[in-house]
């Protein structure tokens, strides 16, 4: 694992990231934007890696629930709910893309032509509703990620960690622009 990664968690990742920054590695930083994205999957991937836990590991018990612990357990849920129902022929990849798709689309319905002041009355009177939106986007998009042999909760994790390089806090601070551009 490298160095900069080494003791990385949610807690901790601010702080690996900027021994990175110090460090040679540095230099990803510097590379043009075009090269930048392209190395990125390579930062992700290896960011990923360092969140695996084994089971195998004899401080395994003693190791904290992370935020990728909980998306596991609530991944095989939703893939025994789907394997119990025999739904796995239809839920292939362009589908399950789709559904999310069209899933957003119904928590969108929510807000579409909503004025600021309408909004918190709209939240308040369809709120169970809006969270049964959410929870049909999350539950396809934990299943697609799986399927894909992706750890959503690792890649999130990794995500979070390469966003904190791209939006260092002094620069983007308040500020709604993007990497590129600040």
């Amino acid at each position: 694992m490298p160095e900069w990664l080494k003791g990385a968690d949610c807690k901790s990742a601010s702080a690996s990231l900027r021994w990175f920054e110090s460090s040679s590695a540095h230099h990803f930083v510097d590379l043009q934007r075009e090269s930048q994205d392209s190395l990125f999957l390579l930062l992700f991937l290896r960011i990923a890696d360092s969140f695996r836990i084994s089971s195998h590991r004899s401080d395994f018990l003693a190791t904290p629930l992370r935020m990728s612990d909980s998306i596991s357990a609530l991944t095989r849920t939703i893939q025994s709910f789907v394997d119990e129902r025999d739904w796995r022929q239809f839920h292939n990849l362009k589908d399950l893309a789709v559904a999310i798709a069209a899933e957003a689309g119904e928590l969108m319905q929510h807000f579409v032509w909503q004025q600021d002041a309408q909004l918190a009355e709209r939240i308040e009177k369809h709120r169970a509703d809006i969270a049964s939106e959410v929870a049909d986007v999350a539950i396809l998009l934990f299943e697609f990620a799986d399927n894909l042999g992706m750890n959503l909760g690792e890649i999130m994790e990794a995500k979070i960690a390469y966003n904190q390089v791209r939006y260092p806090v002094e620069k983007s601070r308040g500020n709604n622009r993007k990497y590129n551009e600040l």
